[in-house]
């Protein structure tokens, strides 16, 4: 076949092949049983965790970090509780299956001090990656002259034996199967679109999207974690941003009745209150005032601790509405507090 050319005089073609580097967003879509790993079974599991597809794994954020594990020589392992990190190099690699739900994977790893073997349970692909002269980083313990591994590094690619990523889990899907399912999907962050202008991510100093991603689940420390949590929080918040400009934009055109000025309902109301109001209360009638004296609908949220007196100047905006022939209606989030208003 031959290759479409646009150069030295020939026509270029109506269409261009897709570069490797380019992002595809639809393998974010492929269901997670397309990983390693991943059953009917397993699949279950991750649903009740809302994780169904490569997108919601990646999106599966941990809420904190393990700190650094202490690397220590492999003839100075001793058998115990604490997590250490060994260092060194595959020398042999089996997996047995003592019976039909269990595969066990045996690794005999070496450094300049002796060999250890490192175990790993239910992992069986992973035989195929430590390979004999594989470098590798492991965090786990000493039990009975094995070295059980709950996170690692093969070649320096990763480093979640140092700064390992705890992620919000369930009975049926542990943190170490997560942080393992999660690595097998990270190489999928460059399919994740990066919508945001180069130059505002440049200003306000934040890592590609892709980047940040990867920050998120594999960060070196705790500030390469914080930037990565950083810029996927500000496109949260820009997203919420432009949504409410273009709510706003829509609502424009939209008419309200001009309620005029305050009257005599809520003069009496004012008097009947066996209490002055506020500074405070009082800049925020009359900013209600100056926006119901308006003929556009008013959007507006009254923020404040708990007893500052925020329903006295709730009450307030309700009894503008009423005065003006209007229905109003004071809604609460709970049965007891409507009650208590009552």
């Amino acid at each position: 076949m031959p290759i479409p050319r646009a150069f030295g005089g020939q026509p270029a073609p109506d269409t261009w092949p897709r570069t490797r580097a380019l992002a595809r967003p639809e393998h974010l879509d492929r269901s997670v049983e397309t990983l390693p790993g991943v059953g009917p079974v397993v699949s279950k599991r991750l649903a009740k965790l809302g994780l169904r597809t490569v997108r919601d794994l990646l999106e599966h954020r941990p809420h904190r970090y393990e700190a650094a594990a202490e690397e220590v020589r492999i003839a100075d392992l001793l058998a115990g509780d604490e997590e250490v990190a060994i260092a060194g190099e595959v020398v042999t690699t089996a997996v047995r299956r003592p019976s039909r739900r269990l595969a066990i994977v045996r690794a005999q790893i070496a450094d300049d001090s002796g060999r250890i073997t490192a175990v790993w349970f239910n992992q069986v692909w992973l035989a195929d990656r430590l390979k004999p002269g594989t470098r590798v980083r492991l965090r786990g313990q000493l039990r009975r002259n094995e070295f059980n591994v709950r996170s690692y590094d093969l070649d320096g690619a990763q480093a979640t034996a140092d700064f390992a990523p705890v992620y919000p889990a369930s009975e049926d899907v542990s943190v170490k199967k997560l942080r393992e399912l999660v690595g097998a999907a990270l190489p999928h962050v460059r399919d994740f679109p990066d919508d945001l202008p180069a130059w505002v991510a440049l200003e306000a100093s934040l890592p590609i999207r892709a980047d940040a991603l990867h920050a998120l689940h594999r960060p070196r420390d705790a500030d390469e974690g914080e930037r990565g949590r950083r810029r996927l929080a500000f496109d949260e918040l820009l997203a919420l941003q432009v949504g409410l400009a273009r709510r706003r934009r829509g609502r424009e055109d939209e008419q309200a009745p001009v309620l005029g000025e305050p009257g005599d309902l809520v003069a009496r109301y004012r008097d009947l209150l066996p209490f002055a109001l506020t500074e405070h209360q009082e800049r925020a009638i009359g900013e209600i005032d100056a926006d119901l004296a308006q003929a556009k609908p008013m959007e507006r949220l009254l923020q404040g601790e708990v007893g500052s007196g925020k329903t006295v100047v709730a009450v307030y905006a309700l009894l503008r509405a009423v005065e003006a022939g209007k229905r109003g209606a004071l809604m609460a989030p709970t049965e007891t507090l409507a009650e208590q208003h009552f």
